[in-house]
């Protein structure tokens, strides 16, 4: 598990150096008790950032780590479309957060702390009185939203290409569909507020036009 968590370290940081994301640096564990019933064969369970006191983003990955034999219909070439668009969800977040710091004078670390305070962009599952309304609340918050647009509309590009992708966004959501993308499953499944999700779709549209036009070029 060691050398594969090496390994997949030292590509995403190799990326985000040939990209020039010379404050942003990746890490990966192994997370081998967490059970993921919406895709309990891929080996990637979650994603999340940090950013340290030196102002520098960290990317975690949570993966559960076994052998390609051990998920059925293993595909490495779609985990690794699922796994890029997810890290480009914490890099959204990452640039929102850099804004914010730009825009009241302040640090990346401040800014990060005071966005984890702010109940307007982060949702305290302490306050709900379960799963579902938490993750209602969290799923509406802007910031979510925009992360959540941008990661929904490369997987829906990649499943469908651009004009199914379109189509399915202007539309009720299929959630018997076995390739519509989780990320956008859960938008419906939790019951988003209306307006959330009025504007997750506006969010998905921009950025499938954007990211279809990046890929043509």
């Amino acid at each position: 598990l060691f050398k594969i968590e090496n390994s997949l370290d030292w590509h995403l940081n190799k990326v985000f150096k040939e990209l020039g994301l010379s404050d942003v640096s990746a890490i990966v564990h192994s997370f081998v008790d967490y059970i993921d019933e919406k895709d309990p064969n891929s080996p990637w369970k979650s994603m999340q950032f940090d950013v340290l006191d030196d102002n520098s983003v960290k990317i975690m990955a949570l993966m559960e780590l076994g052998q390609p034999d051990e998920y059925e219909g293993f595909d490495a070439s779609k985990l690794v479309q699922i796994l890029g668009a997810a890290v480009r969800h914490e890099l959204v977040h990452a640039e929102q957060l850099k804004k914010q710091a730009e825009n009241k004078g302040i640090t990346m670390w401040t800014a990060f702390k005071e966005m984890l305070d702010d109940p307007k962009q982060v949702s305290d599952s302490a306050k709900f009185g379960n799963f579902k309304d938490y993750m209602q609340n969290y799923l509406s918050r802007h910031i979510e939203v925009d992360a959540h647009a941008h990661q929904a509309a490369e997987n829906l590009i990649d499943t469908y290409g651009k004009e199914k992708a379109l189509d399915i966004i202007g539309r009720d959501f299929d959630l018997d569909d076995p390739s519509l993308p989780a990320d956008v499953k859960k938008y419906k499944n939790f019951d988003v507020w209306p307006k959330a999700m009025k504007r997750f779709r506006s969010k998905m549209y921009s950025y499938i036009q954007s990211l279809s036009n990046e890929r043509s070029n």
